[in-house]
């Protein structure tokens, strides 16, 4: 059982807008008012189960490939449905081939097979390495030749048909492993060209998508939310909570689709929001600056330069403008001319110059005396160091003398001393001499004789 829904007129012609084979022929108007409504049936075979009054019909329609006069379009299936069954029989038939080449089929000459029947139990043991029991050697191989390699370019055609077909390539899928070969190295414009064009279709499909379905999807979610919403509700609003009721707004309103496609990869959309944003600070340096931009302006290009780099919540970074309770934009104090603050920095440049030279002078002024201060310091220190020095030296001359003087003394003594014994010993040398001499001359005559 499935729904569908009818659009007729009071001159009693009937209009599918959704349904399947089959309609039956409801008039469209039904309850004979003169005007003619949409109807919701509900059916099973013939046999109508649910027939009512609807404000509009609760379906949107996805079709990647749409066709005129008809409801439902072409799939991406639909189109290389053809290629993919070659494609199967292709690779069927080479694993075939494949099996039959590994598997060669055992050939029985004739009288090779035994009488209890244990040759064909043998040959259907396909176990590897085991025996097969004959009366002579009458068996053989039959190897079947490996062919299948001539389907392999007949599988990359089919392929390139199929991308044709959708206009979906394997290289949208990443980066081309030959675009930065040897052999095949491609520039940086002729790089940026070919991923610009690849995938072309499935951004188209995302546009159709956008531009079909999903709007009819958010028509019939803004219908279902105005006719539906019995009260006011609070919702989050950039950042804020505001007041939301949706009974008063026109549910027939229309709705714009903005499909972020086709503006180049992220570093390209980086590089674009890099772009206005320096034409705005441009800008912002010219007379028109007040007449062109405004700080909502300059958030809105900073927010996609953000957005763009991956960054969804920019309230972490950024400060949104502040409004008054009209919700206008709260302007900041506006900058002085770009000549008078050019002037206003001269002055202040040459005042803090005048600033710098003062305190440089009384710097100059203050080191002078502080080394002054310190020659006279260091001349008091060299004369009472050269006074201490004078008295430790006569000190120390007084200290010496005494000690000369001792010492003198002390030696004069001990020369004395030394004298004196050395006068004793010539004495008693003279004795000694003295009296050998008496022994040599004794009464008796000399000893020696």
């Amino acid at each position: 059982m499935e729904p569908w829904y009818i659009q007729g007129s009071s001159a009693g012609y009937w209009t599918r807008q959704w349904g399947v084979p089959g309609d039956i022929p409801v008039p469209g108007d039904y309850d004979g008012d003169g005007k003619a409504e949409l109807r919701r049936v509900m059916r099973s075979d013939n046999i109508v189960f649910y027939n009512e009054e609807v404000e509009c019909g609760l379906f949107a329609r996805l079709c990647p490939a749409p066709m005129p006069h008809k409801i439902y379009g072409l799939s991406l299936a639909d189109q290389v449905g053809g290629e993919q069954r070659i494609a199967t029989v292709l690779w069927r038939q080479t694993l075939d081939n494949l099996y039959l080449a590994n598997n060669p089929r055992p050939v029985v000459m004739a009288g090779a097979e035994r009488n209890d029947g244990s040759t064909i139990n043998d040959l259907l043991d396909d176990a590897p390495g085991a025996l097969i029991r004959t009366n002579t050697e009458g068996i053989d191989a039959f190897a079947v030749p490996f062919v299948a390699d001539k389907s392999f370019p007949m599988l990359a055609y089919v392929e390139q048909q199929a991308e044709s077909r959708t206009g979906i390539s394997k290289q949208g899928q990443g980066m081309d492993p030959d675009a930065l070969s040897t052999a095949g190295q491609i520039t940086a414009t002729q790089s940026a060209i070919e991923e610009e064009g690849r995938n072309s279709r499935g951004e188209m499909i995302a546009r159709i998508f956008a531009e079909t379905g999903l709007r009819d999807l958010f028509r019939l979610m803004l219908k279902i939310l105005v006719n539906h919403q019995p009260r006011e509700r609070m919702v989050r609003l950039r950042s804020k909570w505001v007041p939301m009721d949706p009974r008063s707004w026109n549910a027939d309103m229309d709705v714009s689709i903005s499909v972020g496609l086709g503006i180049g990869s992220k570093a390209q959309q980086i590089m674009t929001a890099q772009t206005v944003l320096t034409t705005m600070e441009a800008l912002g340096a010219s007379p028109y600056a007040q007449a062109l931009i405004d700080s909502e302006k300059v958030y809105n290009g900073v927010k996609r330069l953000f957005n763009a780099a991956g960054i969804k919540n920019v309230d972490d970074f950024l400060k949104e403008p502040q409004r008054d309770e009209q919700g206008n934009v709260v302007e900041p104090p506006q900058q002085p001319d770009p000549k008078t603050q050019a002037a206003m920095a001269q002055v202040q440049i040459a005042q803090m110059k005048a600033q710098s030279q003062s305190q440089l002078d009384q710097m100059k002024l203050e080191q002078q005396g502080q080394v002054a201060y310190m020659n006279a310091q260091l001349e008091a220190q060299k004369a009472s160091h050269k006074a201490a020095l004078d008295q430790q030296s006569a000190q120390f001359e007084a200290g010496l003398a005494q000690q000369k003087f001792a010492f003198e003394a002390r030696l004069a003594a001990l020369e004395a001393a030394h004298n004196e014994h050395m006068d004793h010993r010539n004495a008693e040398r003279q004795d000694r001499i003295a009296e050998s001499t008496i022994h040599k001359n004794r009464s008796g005559g000399d000893l020696s004789k």
